[in-house]
């Protein structure tokens, strides 16, 4: 009897150890510093990161933002932001422009149309809205290669 009692405990014991050892195990991942008073707006990226599925750092990561690109926070949930991010680009006139306070970063003044080619005979790819932020890429004469974020 005291047999058979011994190996019912051995056997809990066992069963409760192995699920407890079974489990899959994550690296501890540590807090990030989140600055709370990020909003809404257009957003220079002060050091590489990822952009992931879901607001959850274990989700899949869709993309990688280098520093120094900008991109559009739309909605702020705790620490994550939802952001739009683009990798598309095109022509714009330089008079539909002005400059901002950060080099590389130019502002539309108006509606402004993105061409496919530095000429004003080219298809318009899309039309961006007035205050929107683009990246400078290159000059060609009054045409302006941008990243529109």
């Amino acid at each position: 009897m005291r047999y058979l009692i011994l190996i019912i405990f051995a056997s809990l014991l066992f069963m409760g150890c192995a699920g407890y050892y079974h489990q899959n195990r994550t690296q501890s991942i540590e807090p990030i510093e989140v600055k709370s008073d990020v909003g809404p707006g257009f957003y220079r990226v002060t050091e590489a990161t990822g952009l992931y599925e879901s607001a959850d750092l274990g989700s899949r990561k869709i993309k990688s933002v280098k520093a120094g690109e900008i991109i559009e926070i739309v909605d702020v949930a705790g620490a994550f932001a939802q952001v739009k991010y683009s990798e598309n680009a095109g022509w714009i006139l330089d008079q539909d422009v002005e400059d901002t306070d950060v080099r590389g970063i130019i502002r539309t003044l108006g509606e402004v149309p993105v061409k496919s080619q530095p000429n004003s005979a080219s298809s318009n790819q899309v039309i961006l809205e007035p205050g929107r932020l683009l990246t400078l890429k290159k000059r060609e004469g009054s045409w302006l290669y941008v990243k529109i974020s």
